[in-house]
C-alpha cells in the first residue's frame, strides 16, 4: 500500500483540476535531497509527474520542479535547468526526461525552484493553478521569510498552494500562511487519508472512492459527471483493464487512457499504473476486472461533475429588500435541473454583505414555486453599487463555492414579475407585470413609460400600462414563445424615473394530441404476396417534437408486419419501434405485410391493434390505439405438406432398403465344410463357405451356399444340399430330390427331413449311397 498512497495523493491533488475549464496550470515541485533515498525508495514522486501528465488534458501545462542551487542564497532567481515541462506531443519523451532528472542526490535548496514554480504558474487569476510540494523537510529554512511572501501573493492570486511532508508532522509547512493545505504523511494509511481531505477541500467533494484491487474493481459513478478517471496502480507490470457485463454505458469508454506507464525504484523494482477514462458516463454501479495483480495494488476514481450554479434574478437590483434567484443546471448541456431528486442532498447559499443567507426551494422566504429547482432568498440591498456574491452548493457528494456578482441600484420603482408560467410552444402568453414604488417615499416619480420584452438582446415586445392601485401599477402585453425549454425573459423599464429591471421565468412546453385513430387495413393475401398500407397520424397536433413508440400484438406464423422508417424497413411486433413527431415533420409512414408460403390463417374478423405510445408535454402517457384488418388465406392442405409427406415417403424408403441390405444373416468368416469319401474324414479337404463365389447374402437374402459332388457352389443345379446363415446358425435342407442321413450319437443314420433343420456341430452328414460323408466345422 506504500505504492499506492503517493499514487492516490497524485490523482486527488491533480484531478482535482478536471472540474475546471481546459488550460490549468499545475507545477509539481519535488523534493530531490539526499534524504528522499531513505523516505522515497520507491520513486513515487516519479510515479506521480507521470500519472498527472497523462490525466492532463492537451491545453493544460504542467511543470515539474526539482531542487536545486545552494540552500543559503536565498536570492537565488528562476532556473530552467531545474524545470521540465510537458509537451502534450510527446508524453513518452516527457516520461523519459522525468525519470532521468528526478535523483536523490541534492540538499533543501527552495529558493531557485520556487521562484521557477511561481515563474510557470503566473499571477493571472484567471486561469486555474495550483502548486504541490512534495518534501521530507517539513519547511522552507533558511529561506523561509523572503519565499512565504512570494507564495503568499501567489495564494492571493487564486492559485492553490499545497504541500504532502512525508513525516510524521508537516513541520513548518503547518504555520506557513502561503498554503491552504498542508498534510503529514508518516505511512501509506495516513498519506491515504491525508490526501482525502486535502482532495475533498480543493475539489469541493465530499466522496472520495479508492481501494485495494484483489482482482476486482467496484465503483460507483454520481450523476451529472462529464469524465471520470479510474486510475490502477501496482508493484509490477500492470496490463490493462476489462470491464464487466452490465455497466451503465458511456459515451466514450477508454479502458487504456494513454497506454499507462511504469517506473523502476532505487529497489530495482518496476512499478506500473494504467489508467481507464469514461467520458459522460451512465450513474451506478460499475465493475472492472484486473487479473493477475499483486495483492497490494490500488486503484482510486476521480469525478468530474457538470454542476453549475447560476443567477436567474436580474443582475441590477433596487436598493431594499429583493428576493435572489439561482438554479442548479449541467454546464456541457446549459439546461436547468429542475428535478429535484436527481440531485440528491442539494443546498444552496449565497453569501451577501457578510451573512451569509439560505436560499430555499419550498415555497417559503420569498420562494415563488416549491420543488420548481429554482431557489431563492430575500435580501435588504442598503446602498448602492456592485456586491460580489458567493453562492455554496451543497449536495451529498459535493461542497463546493462559486462566484457571481449584481449591481444595486437607486430606483424609483421595482418591478414586479409573474411567478414562473408554463405554456405551450406556438401559443400567446399574457404577461403581467407590476411595478411598485421603491426608496423614500416622498420622492418624486414618474412611472415608466413601457416595459420592453427581451430575451438576451434580442427585443420580444413590449408592455403598455393598464392602470394599478395605490401609487403601484400594471403593465399587460403577450408574448408568443418559438422555442422549446426553460426560457428567461428580461423585464426592462423605458422612461420615467430609474426603475430596477427584473424578468419572468417561462417553461415553454410541447403540445401532443394523437388525434383520431385512422384505421390500417390489408386486403386479403395469400402465401408469397405482399400488401402495403399507410400508418396515418395526420389528425395529430404536435407542438415540439416527441419520442413516441409503436408496436402490435399481431404475430402469425408466416407473415411479417413492417413499417419504413429512417434506419429502413424494420418489422413491427411486441418490441417498440422509435416514432418521431416533430413540429413540421412526417405523419405518415408506408406498412407492408409480407406473407410467405404457407402461412397461419388470419381472419378479416378478429380485433387487431397497432399501438402508438410516448410521454406528451407534461410527462403523462399519451396512447392511440389504432385498428388493424388483416386477412391472410392459407394455402391448401396438400400443398403445403406434400413436402412432408414425400419426406417421409423417402425416409421410409430409405429405412427399407437399409434393412434390406444390413438385416440378412452371413456365414462367419472362419466356417467351412470338410467333405471326404470315408466316414472318419480324415482323407477328405475342409472347403471355406465364405472363400465360396457367391456364398454372399442379397437383398434381403440371407448368404446360402450349395453342396454339390464333393464342391461347394452357389448353383443349385446337381446339388445334394443347401446350406443358409440364420442368425447364428447354419440351417440344411436336401435339394434336388437327393436325400441326406446324419449320424446319430450311437453310431447310428437317420434320414434328415425334407424341410430346413439346423445343423448340429460335431454331426457327420452322408449322401443315400455312402460315398459322400461331409460335416460343417470351424477352422
Amino acid at each position: 500500500m506504500r505504492r499506492s498512497a503517493l499514487f492516490l495523493a497524485s490523482l486527488w491533488l491533480f484531478l482535482a483540476g478536471p472540474a475546471e475549464a481546459a488550460g490549468r496550470r499545475v507545477v509539481v515541485l519535488i523534493d530531490t535531497s539526499g534524504s528522499m533515498v531513505q523516505s522515497d525508495p520507491q520513486r513515487y514522486t516519479v510515479q506521480l509527474a507521470q500519472i498527472v501528465a497523462d490525466l492532463l488534458d492537451d491545453s493544460d501545462e504542467l511543470t515539474v520542479v526539482r531542487l536545486g542551487g545552494l540552500s543559503f542564497i536565498c536570492w537565488a532567481g528562476p532556473s530552467s535547468s531545474l524545470s521540465l515541462r510537458l509537451d502534450p506531443g510527446n508524453r513518452a519523451g516527457f516520461k523519459g526526461q522525468l525519470d532521468r532528472m528526478i535523483v536523490y542526490d541534492g540538499d533543501n535548496s527552495f529558493a531557485a525552484p520556487i521562484r521557477s514554480a511561481i515563474q510557470a504558474l503566473g499571477l493571472d487569476p484567471g486561469k486555474k493553478r495550483m502548486l504541490l510540494m512534495i518534501a521530507d523537510s517539513g519547511g522552507l529554512a533558511p529561506c523561509e521569510g523572503p519565499l512565504t511572501s512570494e507564495l503568499v501573493k501567489l495564494h492571493k492570486s487564486g492559485a492553490v498552494v499545497a504541500a504532502v511532508n512525508i513525516g510524521s508532522s508537516t513541520g513548518a509547512f503547518e504555520q506557513n500562511p502561503a498554503f491552504d493545505l498542508t498534510t503529514p504523511a508518516q505511512n501509506p494509511k495516513e498519506l491515504v487519508g491525508a490526501v482525502a481531505e486535502v482532495y475533498q477541500r480543493f475539489l469541493g467533494a465530499r466522496k472520495v472512492q479508492t481501494g485495494s484491487v484483489q482482482g476486482n474493481i467496484e465503483i460507483e459513478i454520481d450523476p451529472f459527471v462529464r469524465e471520470a478517471f479510474l486510475v490502477a496502480s501496482a508493484d509490477g507490470s500492470i496490463g490493462r483493464l476489462e470491464q464487466d457485463g452490465g455497466n451503465p454505458g458511456a459515451a466514450v469508454l477508454d479502458l487504456d487512457h494513454r497506454g499507462g506507464g511504469q517506473t523502476v525504484g532505487l529497489d530495482g523494482a518496476v512499478r506500473g499504473y494504467r489508467i481507464v477514462r469514461l467520458t459522460r458516463p451512465g450513474p451506478g454501479r460499475w465493475r472492472f476486472r484486473a487479473p493477475d495483480l499483486s495483492a497490494d495494488a490500488a486503484w482510486v476514481l476521480v469525478q468530474e461533475d457538470t454542476l453549475g450554479v447560476r443567477l436567474v434574478s436580474p443582475g441590477k437590483v433596487a436598493e431594499g429588500a429583493n428576493v435572489l434567484e439561482a438554479e442548479l443546471y449541467d454546464k456541457e448541456t446549459g439546461q436547468p435541473v429542475r428535478d429535484p431528486t436527481k440531485v440528491p442532498g442539494a443546498s444552496l447559499s449565497i453569501q451577501v454583505d457578510g451573512q451569509e443567507v439560505t436560499m430555499r426551494d419550498d415555497g417559503s422566504g420569498g420562494d415563488r414555486a416549491p420543488g420548481d429547482g429554482i431557489f431563492s432568498a430575500t435580501h435588504d440591498f442598503q446602498g448602492t453599487g456592485k456586491r460580489d456574491l458567493s453562492m455554496r452548493l451543497r449536495t451529498r457528494t459535493i461542497d463546493r463555492v462559486l462566484s457571481a456578482d449584481l449591481e444595486v441600484m437607486d430606483a424609483g420603482w421595482r418591478l414586479v414579475p409573474p411567478p414562473a408560467i408554463r405554456t405551450e410552444l406556438g401559443t400567446p402568453v399574457q404577461l403581467k407585470v407590476g411595478v411598485e414604488p421603491a426608496g423614500s417615499p416622498f420622492a418624486p416619480r414618474v412611472p415608466p413609460e413601457r416595459i420592453d420584452v427581451k430575451k438576451g438582446s434580442v427585443p420580444q415586445g413590449e408592455l403598455r400600462g393598464v392602470g394599478g392601485e395605490g401609487g403601484s401599477r400594471v403593465y399587460q402585453g403577450s408574448w408568443t414563445p418559438s422555442e422549446l425549454g426553460p426560457q428567461s425573459l428580461d423585464l426592462v423599464p423605458v422612461g420615467g424615473s430609474p426603475a430596477a429591471p427584473a424578468s419572468v421565468r417561462m417553461e415553454v412546453m410541447g403540445k401532443l394530441d394523437l388525434g383520431r385513430p385512422a384505421p390500417v387495413r390489408f386486403g386479403p393475401l395469400h402465401g408469397g404476396e405482399e400488401g402495403a398500407a399507410t400508418l396515418d397520424l395526420s389528425s395529430a397536433e404536435v407542438k415540439g417534437h416527441f419520442d413516441l413508440e409503436v408496436a402490435t400484438a399481431f404475430d402469425r406464423p408466416g407473415s411479417e408486419l413492417e413499417m419504413e422508417t429512417p434506419a429502413g424497413w424494420t418489422t413491427l411486433g411486441s418490441k417498440p419501434v422509435p416514432l418521431r413527431l416533430e413540429t413540421g415533420g412526417p405523419r405518415r409512414w408506408p406498412l407492408r405485410l409480407r406473407v410467405g408460403s404457407c402461412p397461419a390463417a388470419c381472419k378479416s374478423s378478429e380485433l387487431q391493434r397497432l399501438v402508438v405510445s410516448g410521454p406528451g408535454a407534461d410527462g403523462r402517457q399519451r396512447t392511440l390505439e389504432i385498428p388493424l384488418t388483416v386477412e391472410v388465406i392459407p394455402d391448401p392442405w396438400l400443398q403445403c405438406w406434400w413436402p412432408v409427406l414425400a419426406a417421409i415417403v423417402l425416409a421410409a424408403l430409405a429405412v427399407f432398403v437399409i434393412h434390406g441390405f444390413w438385416s440378412p444373416s452371413r456365414f462367419p468368416a472362419r466356417l467351412g465344410v470338410q467333405i471326404s469319401q470315408e466316414i472318419g474324414l480324415n482323407e477328405g479337404f475342409f472347403h471355406s463357405i465364405r472363400g465360396t463365389r457367391g456364398s454372399g447374402s442379397g437383398f434381403y437374402r440371407d448368404a446360402l451356399i450349395y453342396l454339390g459332388d464333393f464342391q461347394l457352389t452357389s448353383k443349385p443345379g446337381g446339388a445334394l444340399a443347401r446350406l443358409r446363415a440364420h442368425r447364428n446358425q447354419v440351417r440344411i435342407r436336401p435339394v434336388n430330390g437327393m436325400t441326406l442321413w446324419r449320424q446319430t450319437p450311437d453310431g447310428d443314420w437317420d434320414q434328415v427331413p425334407a424341410e430346413e433343420t439346423t445343423v448340429r456341430s460335431g454331426v457327420v452328414y452322408r449322401d443315400d449311397h455312402g460315398t459322400l460323408f461331409f460335416e460343417i466345422r470351424n477352422r
